[in-house]
């Protein structure tokens, strides 16, 4: 659990700072310590999307919201 956590964390600074290869590297990071981790998948998505590798962020976004309905659909 303290994994997932300080990856979350990591992740939201990576976005915060803009730098989104870290972004990317940290939400992989919180996926192979929560696997089933909707919302990993969703920052990751959204990592990728700004790093312009749209059909690998928007399929990590497609994948996000069918764990976790309750997600935006990707946009």
């Amino acid at each position: 659990a303290l994994q997932r956590t300080i990856r979350r964390g990591l992740v939201l600074v990576a976005e915060t700072r803009r730098d989104w290869q870290a972004a990317e590297g940290e939400a992989r990071a919180w996926i192979e310590a929560d696997p089933q981790s909707a919302l990993a998948l969703e920052r990751l998505g959204h990592a990728l999307v700004a790093q312009r590798q749209i059909p690998e962020g928007l399929s990590s976004l497609s994948r996000a919201r069918e764990r976790d309905p309750a997600l935006a659909p990707p946009e």
